[in-house]
């Protein structure tokens, strides 16, 4: 698990274009956002305490990558 109190940062190995999605645990989308950049970030300050999912998608291939985000107080 990442913790996360408001600020979530993403580094991404490699500047290809990708998905990323963000979402709660009853797989509601957050936020879905295409970037290329090495780093993503997004302000989770507003969001509730809790588990969420953050998906990440290389739109060459398809390959995509699950991490678990807790945020915290």
């Amino acid at each position: 698990p990442n913790p996360v109190r408001d600020v979530l940062n993403v580094n991404i190995e490699h500047s290809e274009l990708r998905l990323i999605n963000l979402f709660d645990l009853n797989g509601k989308l957050i936020v879905s956002a295409n970037t290329n950049q090495s780093v993503f970030t997004y302000d989770m300050s507003t969001l509730s305490r809790g588990t969420y999912i953050l998906k990440v998608i290389q739109l060459e291939n398809q390959k995509s990558k699950e991490f678990k985000v807790i945020k915290v107080d």
